[in-house]
């Protein structure tokens, strides 16, 4: 992507139905608000359903989604870009920045966290804030980050299932290269070639996944794909 102001994420989605559902309380509103879910699964109907609302795609550099090896950089980067983010571009649309399944950080990266938030939001620098802070949990049970900041629990609704596929479906027709498979009789037939010619035409990198079984099959393919980022750098 360029590096240019003008063509600088987040990338637009157009999904007017998620509109007709309210969603409870305005994640879009200044300030910092906590979301927790009953489970998991939920957490990513949120994330899709606020950056709908938005008018946004959740791009990685506004949403820190926690993975057992996150580390305090990968919470302080997203903290640091809401903490001097613009609050709206040219459009109109708001910046959302997301911390997102908060309960797998390990208490010190918590910690760290909830003081970096503190300062932030401290009288005298809270007007400085342009854009709102997501934190979002997994679990109903409190965890040290979300009990630092209990005051700014709210209630929010995800858009409806309905909502949610359009969603998928305007992502998948605007912005997913989809879905292809290359298949031969025989071995040596050129399926890898293509695939590399493919990969060329389209300036998309090229990550080399086996599949011998379904077992680990998507931490293999993160590993792989991190991978080619360290060595694209």
């Amino acid at each position: 992507s360029s590096s240019s102001s003008s063509s600088y994420y987040p990338r637009p989605i157009n999904v007017q139905s998620v509109h007709e559902h309210a969603p409870g309380f305005d994640v879009l509103a200044k300030g910092v608000h906590v979301v927790c879910c009953d489970r998991r699964s939920l957490v990513y109907d949120q994330i899709l359903s606020a950056y709908a609302r938005a008018g946004m795609l959740p791009e990685r550099e506004l949403v820190c989604l926690i993975q057992p090896d996150s580390s305090w950089d990968d919470v302080r980067n997203l903290l640091l870009r809401w903490r001097f983010s613009r609050s709206r571009f040219g459009d109109g649309r708001k910046l959302l920045y997301t911390l997102a399944f908060v309960e797998g950080l390990t208490f010190d990266v918590q910690h760290k966290a909830v003081r970096f938030i503190r300062d932030a939001v401290a009288p005298g620098s809270s007007d400085d804030l342009p854009s709102p802070l997501l934190i979002l949990s997994g679990t109903q049970d409190s965890v040290h980050l979300i009990a630092q900041f209990s005051h700014c629990r709210r209630t929010v609704f995800p858009a409806p299932e309905p909502v949610l596929q359009a969603i998928g479906a305007e992502l998948s027709a605007k912005y997913s290269s989809g879905v292809q498979a290359y298949t031969s009789v025989y071995a040596g037939a050129g399926k890898t070639f293509d695939v590399r010619r493919s990969c060329k035409e389209r300036s998309s990198a090229y990550v080399h996944v086996p599949i011998m079984s379904a077992t680990g099959v998507v931490e293999r393919i993160r590993a792989n794909t991190k991978l080619v980022q360290q060595q694209q750098q």
